[in-house]
């Protein structure tokens, strides 16, 4: 007799979500007018968060990015990595999850905005330990994202 066990995804996850939101509400560049365009003047970036895998082995973020938002993008300052979604325009209220596990990037939770994603991006993970991440958008507004993940082991 002979027994095959197999294991798709060998990563232990903790018991515990870690979740850290990044702000960004300073802007550089652009310009005011008094009159109001369907046009968005300035970019901003957040300062770096630290996110920290406390376990032994990488691990897959999730990604919420909320609106208002032009452009998105977060930098894995650590790797030198990043994901950008060029040309997405989330209104306030609206939302787009990034799944790195699963590679999924849908506007409201249901809609692949995935042609979005843009050519130079990487779908990064958590190392163990320290990961320096810093969140930037094209937008006049401030918003915020969220990632999410769990300490991973194998």
């Amino acid at each position: 007799m002979f027994v095959s066990l197999q294991c798709p995804n060998p990563i232990i996850n903790g018991a515990e979500q870690h979740s850290e939101d990044l702000s960004l509400s300073s802007f550089t560049g652009g310009a005011t007018f008094d009159a109001t365009f369907n046009l968005s003047f300035g970019a901003g970036s957040s300062a770096a968060t630290t996110c920290n895998n406390a376990g032994d082995f990488s691990q897959y973020p999730v990604v919420k990015f909320n609106g208002p938002a032009t452009d998105p993008k977060l930098t894995n300052n650590t790797t030198g990595e990043h994901i950008e979604l060029k040309g997405l325009t989330l209104a306030a209220g609206e939302y787009c999850d990034v799944d790195f596990y699963d590679r999924s990037v849908l506007k409201g939770g249901s809609t692949s905005v995935y042609n979005y994603v843009t050519s130079d991006s990487t779908w990064w993970i958590l190392k163990p330990g320290d990961n320096s991440l810093t969140f930037s958008a094209a937008s006049s507004s401030a918003t915020t994202c969220n990632v999410k993940w769990y300490d991973a082991w194998i």
